[in-house]
């Protein structure tokens, strides 16, 4: 805005100035004399207390030289603006990317934290989600993979729920199959010998007691009783066994009529009470006794076999603590069909536990959920 342009001859003399009546009057200068014998060029120098660029330039033809003036004060200005433009430009820049780089980046991770989100709850177990992510790039890609997988995991775990199911059954029918012939063909050798013995009242009690225990056995197919048809089960089996041992078994029921009404899997007891008689009870002298009591105690459903027997050795408690039954045979394989039944069925917070043993005899408790309906 003050710049000007003046015009200095061959001499040295100014031949035109903006303010030509000040230069005439001395009331301003021009450093002529600075300006070196070169045909173009600029230099600084304070003129009349400003500080003033000085570009020149000398013509050939006339030697004259035409020099520009531009003050520093203006020219500095102008590059504090330029700065402080560039600055905001580069703000402007910054803010555009930053929020850029946030859109894209929201893009990518977005889809992957909602793939890492499922893929924890298939951590946890559950493997009926179906990841959905909404996206165009390869974590798509990733998710239809995973999806595959936990399908492909989801049918295998339903093939082998259904052989666990199978396997569990023919176990079952099996042990049907290998206990109640044994303990029919007993029973019926004891029918014939109170029979011939005269006993007959006491053979048709047998009788009457061995067809009820079946019948209770057979309960229609179905593997899910009530626990009333359970001790029912288990007295008519108990009713037996005294007649049969008759001067070496006692026993005692102790079931709290109000969880009668509640169901449960069959043959959860015999097996137990079947223990206790063979490997309690038989080899010792006298009479030995088996308590049955089964209460709801915390929320679930407590049934205790106790027998005062010959117990159980340390070794073999230590064992069947941590699940291993491969030291018992005969009824020993329905202890241990009991405690995976009932693990398989319910769950692996329920099953047969050995506590602390009383000095003599055994202990066995079974804990079980609370079942309304079948």
């Amino acid at each position: 805005k003050k710049g000007y342009v003046f015009i200095v001859n061959k001499k040295g003399d100014i031949v035109f100035h903006p303010r030509q009546d000040l230069i005439y009057n001395n009331l301003k200068h021009e450093n002529i004399d600075k300006i070196p014998d070169q045909s173009g060029g600029s230099f600084i120098a304070d003129v009349d207390d400003y500080r003033v660029l000085y570009t020149y330039s000398r013509a050939e033809l006339t030697g004259w030289i035409s020099v520009g003036i531009s003050y520093t004060s203006e020219l500095f200005l102008s590059r504090s603006k330029l700065q402080f433009y560039l600055w905001g430009v580069i703000l402007v820049s910054f803010i555009f990317i930053v929020i850029l780089s946030s859109v894209l980046s929201a893009r990518i991770t977005k889809p992957i934290e909602e793939l890492r989100s499922s893929m924890k709850q298939v951590e946890q177990g559950n493997f009926d989600i179906d990841i959905t992510v909404e996206c165009a790039h390869e974590v798509h890609n990733l998710a239809e993979d995973c999806n595959i997988a936990i399908k492909k995991i989801r049918e295998l775990i339903t093939q082998i729920q259904k052989e666990q199911e199978l396997k569990r059954k023919n176990e079952f029918k099996a042990l049907q199959a290998q206990v109640n012939p044994h303990f029919l063909y007993n029973t019926l050798d004891s029918i014939i010998w109170l029979t011939e013995s005269g006993k007959n009242d006491d053979a048709v009690i047998m009788t009457e007691s061995l067809a009820r225990f079946f019948r209770l056995s057979l309960s229609k197919g179905d593997e899910i009783i009530t626990i009333r048809q359970m001790i029912d089960h288990i007295s008519c089996y108990l009713s037996i066994q005294k007649m049969r041992y008759k001067y070496t078994l006692d026993y005692t029921i102790m079931v709290n009529p109000e969880i009668y009404k509640y169901y449960t899997l069959k043959l959860l007891l015999q097996p137990l009470v079947e223990n206790s008689i063979y490997h309690g009870l038989k080899n010792q002298k006298g009479i030995g006794h088996i308590i049955v009591s089964g209460d709801i105690e915390g929320g679930i459903i407590k049934f205790i076999v106790r027998d005062d027997g010959i117990g159980m050795r340390p070794d073999l408690l230590k064992k069947v603590r941590v699940g291993d039954f491969s030291e018992f045979t005969g009824s020993g394989v329905g202890l241990r069909s009991v405690a995976e039944r009932i693990k398989l069925f319910f769950g692996y917070e329920y099953g047969i536990d050995f506590p602390e043993q009383p000095e003599k005899g055994t202990r066995i408790i079974i804990r079980l959920p609370i079942m309304e309906e079948p």
